[in-house]
């Protein structure tokens, strides 16, 4: 799978979800947060608990476009 690709499947599975959460009861703080740590850890390819301040400092690494 090229890298294009695998983003844009992590795209479309983590839209599902957070359709799911938005359709039914309305999600937790530890659920959104599992969720985002989840994407970004996918994303970013990082296979380590990261903090907000790593989070951070791997997202500086990477052009992300304002639409995204």
């Amino acid at each position: 799978m090229s890298e294009v690709d695998r983003k844009l499947f992590l795209r479309k599975t983590y839209l599902d979800k957070i359709y799911y959460h938005i359709n039914r009861n309305p999600i937790n703080q530890d659920e959104l947060y599992s969720l985002i740590r989840k994407f970004f850890g996918e994303y970013l390819k990082l296979d380590y608990e990261f903090t907000y301040e790593e989070l951070s400092q791997e997202l500086n690494k990477v052009f992300v476009t304002p639409k995204v």
